[in-house]
């Protein structure tokens, strides 16, 4: 199950970068990228150490999700023309909430932040694939 959300960060960076290079705008991705290293320790926690699960969903739904919505946020902000718009924004959203449960350590809203983030999520992507 790790492997999945491990193949899916490394996915998100790839759409993060495809979405800058279309912009001219970088620094979103390295602060994707930054993500990313958060993202993949935690879930290496998760696999090989889970008495750390704690520190685990600081850094993957805390910190690896911050900067992932950070860059989200950012890129969404530099381009003009961005289809779904109202639906980034309300991923961007859904992100901060999720920062938020995460810290305050609520297992039912880390569960229904991360819906509503994949919900509107998936399909701006699919969106932006098509534009």
């Amino acid at each position: 199950m790790w492997i999945l959300w491990m193949i899916a960060a490394v996915s998100l960076i790839a759409f993060y970068a495809w979405w800058s290079v279309r912009i001219g705008k970088f620094a979103p991705v390295v602060i994707a990228s930054a993500g990313l290293v958060c993202d993949l320790t935690g879930e290496s926690l998760f696999i090989f150490r889970p008495e750390l699960d704690r520190a685990a969903s600081l850094l993957t739904g805390g910190a690896a999700n911050g900067l992932y919505t950070i860059c989200g946020i950012l890129l969404t902000l530099a381009t003009p023309s961005v289809p779904l718009r109202w639906l980034a924004w309300i991923a961007w959203a859904s992100g901060i909430v999720l920062i938020i449960v995460t810290i305050f350590n609520s297992r039912i809203g880390v569960m229904i932040a991360t819906a509503a983030l994949m919900a509107s999520f998936i399909p701006f992507v699919i969106a932006m694939a098509r534009e």
